[in-house]
């Protein structure tokens, strides 16, 4: 593995931003070296699992104490719902998902290099997601709220501990942007793998999200935003606040991509002071 990724470190694909094709090139080594450290993690952890009496060990592997949330995919459901016990017995709150195939919990304070084991048993029925009026979401680290006539993107996102305001004035997060590219270098003519955007400039927020919808859960609230940008992408966005977790988690799915020579971003505009473009 690390021979793969030695071989992946020359200037090229270390300073790529420029240039695609280096990464789609070097995409089978990288996965190779991926392929080989999950394999070799993941016997390890069985190993060490199988000592341990649970039927869910969550490991931590970092240096430090940490509380985040856990996701179980399982083959078959253990029923029409699933209950979580810690070591202890206690029942955890958990979110059910995925007709009873995805169980998601937060584990609590797992010891640095060390771990929690945790007990899955049936139920009559699962907690899940549940439609909250509005556009906001919030846990006690952050308020998030989304703009439906701006595509969806996020108008404010505020610290809460000092009453932050995260977006710079007057723009928007969590924006798709779209640009118009050179179908080859302009200058040098080294081929179409270069990212050389020429301008116009797409944005998400130029029109109205197709459909925005807050959700409550018994870990956390989420907004899932649908939309599009013109006739060349349509999305879906995914922002969620866990109880207990000073992080916004952001998924965006990329639904339909009908162009070429288009280089496709996503956009925070955070004013770190002091910072560059």
């Amino acid at each position: 593995a690390w021979v793969q990724l030695a071989y992946g470190a020359h200037h090229d694909a270390i300073t790529g931003s420029e240039s695609d094709q280096v990464y789609l090139d070097l995409l089978t080594g990288w996965r190779d070296a991926w392929d080989l450290g999950v394999a070799a993690r993941d016997n390890a952890l069985t190993l060490l699992s199988s000592v341990v009496d649970g039927s869910i060990v969550v490991w931590n592997s970092l240096a430090h104490n940490r509380t985040d949330v856990v996701t179980a995919r399982l083959s078959e459901p253990l029923g029409r719902g699933c209950r979580v016990l810690d070591a202890d017995g206690v029942e955890v709150s958990a979110l059910v998902e995925h007709d009873g195939r995805s169980v998601t919990w937060l584990a609590r304070d797992v010891p640095s290099l060390g771990w929690r084991a945790y007990r899955l048993v049936a139920a009559d029925a699962g907690s899940g997601w549940k439609p909250l009026p509005g556009n906001e979401i919030a846990n006690e680290h952050y308020r998030l709220t989304v703009d439906p006539s701006r595509g969806g993107a996020v108008a404010s996102l505020v610290e809460l501990a000092g009453g932050t305001e995260l977006i710079a004035p007057g723009r928007f997060g969590n924006e798709l942007a779209v640009y118009d590219e050179y179908s080859a270098h302009p200058r040098s003519g080294e081929g179409p793998w270069h990212l050389v955007p020429k301008g116009p400039v797409a944005g998400s927020t130029a029109s109205a999200a197709e459909s925005v919808q807050a959700h409550r859960g018994p870990l956390g609230q989420r907004v899932v935003v649908r939309g599009s940008i013109g006739d060349t992408v349509r999305y879906t966005q995914t922002l969620t606040l866990w109880d207990g977790i000073a992080r916004v988690d952001c998924q965006t799915t990329i639904d339909e991509f009908t162009d070429a020579d288009k280089l496709l971003r996503l956009r925070w505009p955070c004013p770190v002071p002091g910072a560059l473009p």
